[in-house]
């Protein structure tokens, strides 16, 4: 079984940097740092996206989910009926 490689925040964040601030292109700073350019422009997209949640430790919970509980995917789907007496 292949295992998939795991990036520390800081390395996502090195990279983004090489992009983002230091006019590289994805393709170069990539292969590069010899990783996926795919891989490369998700972290780009997460991070301008939620620069401060993105690339969490894995089990940390964002405010968000925090505040919806543990398992929010399974509080949405369940529906609550009231009795009727």
């Amino acid at each position: 079984m292949v295992t998939r490689k795991q990036y520390i925040k800081e390395f996502k964040l090195a990279a983004i940097s090489l992009v983002l601030d230091q006019g590289y292109t994805i393709a170069e700073a990539s292969r590069s740092l010899e990783i996926n350019a795919n891989i490369l422009k998700r972290w780009i997209k997460e991070y301008q996206a939620d620069d401060e949640q993105s690339f969490r430790d894995n089990g940390k919970l964002t405010p968000e989910q925090e505040k919806r509980g543990r398992y929010p995917l399974l509080l949405d789907s369940i529906t609550i009926h009231e009795c009727q007496d």
